[in-house]
């Protein structure tokens, strides 16, 4: 049985289009993986400024974090020791979890610093702060008690 004969020149022909079509496949794979990795350095830069964004409010002015746990303290009758301690009445809870929202809201604190402040897993501080009902006369009444405080205490 004869092999048939391939010339020289086809051959080179043949690796010739196998080495192009190489090169197309995995050049519109490397244009893929590239595409893949700027989207998802966009949707990074996407998270990152929206974080920033929540950290700076510029509808109010910071205040000091002693400041606003003095506040929230004579709102609700509780001690500074009562609030930062462990006791899980509702009084001191209630008073808690709005200093919590407020020093997330008018400080920039993170949710890590608050919670050493407080002794509690940032978790526990977040979860806490988000429990506070915003549209309550409790908010609204603390919110003008430290928007006044604005102009009488210097930051």
């Amino acid at each position: 049985m004869d092999k048939p004969q391939v010339s020289v020149t086809d051959a080179l022909f043949t690796v010739d289009a196998f080495a192009r079509q190489l090169i197309e496949q995995y050049e519109s794979q490397a244009i893929d993986v590239a595409l893949a990795i700027v989207r998802q350095v966009n949707h990074q830069i996407h998270l990152s400024a929206r974080s920033l964004e929540s950290r700076v409010r510029p509808a109010s002015k910071p205040l000091s974090h002693a400041v606003i746990l003095r506040t929230v303290c004579e709102y609700f009758d509780v001690s500074e020791d009562e609030i930062r301690g462990a006791a899980l009445n509702r009084r001191t809870t209630h008073a808690r979890h709005h200093a919590w929202a407020f020093l997330r809201e008018r400080t920039l604190l993170s949710l890590h610093d608050i919670g050493k402040l407080f002794r509690r897993h940032h978790t526990s501080v977040m979860s806490g702060a988000g429990r506070v009902d915003r549209d309550g006369d409790a908010w609204r009444e603390l919110q003008r008690r430290l928007d006044a405080m604005l102009t009488e205490v210097p930051q």
